[in-house]
């Protein structure tokens, strides 16, 4: 059965869509606060999503398409990566090569 129920309290007003298993609510505080809750899953269709302000992925974050980032990136804990890491300088992770003190250089990178 599925039914739509909008309710409103001295703080808040929230809508909830009942189909079945699954529940959405939308909840809109007089804080400023929005909360948008499913027990199925969130879908976004558009060309260009924008977000000012901090963003917080409680969770995992799965991306299939390239990632574009500007300022610093920081990780806590291991990073791995599928491929080679390059820099603008043409210097790649997997062939670069440092000199040798004894002459000539060593390198690339031995997997550890």
């Amino acid at each position: 059965s599925q039914k739509a129920v909008v309710t409103r309290t001295a703080t808040e007003w929230k809508v909830e869509v009942v189909n079945g298993s699954s529940t959405s609510v939308l909840t809109l505080n007089n804080s400023g606060t929005v909360t948008l809750t499913s027990t199925s899953a969130l879908n976004v269709t558009t060309p260009t999503s924008t977000f000012t302000g901090n963003v917080v992925v409680d969770g995992e974050l799965s991306v299939t398409g390239g990632v574009a980032a500007q300022g610093s990136m920081r990780s806590e804990g291991s990073l791995s990566v599928a491929g080679d890491v390059s820099l603008d300088s043409g210097v790649t992770l997997g062939g670069h090569k440092h000199s040798n003190p004894e002459g000539g250089f060593v390198g690339p990178a031995i997997p550890g």
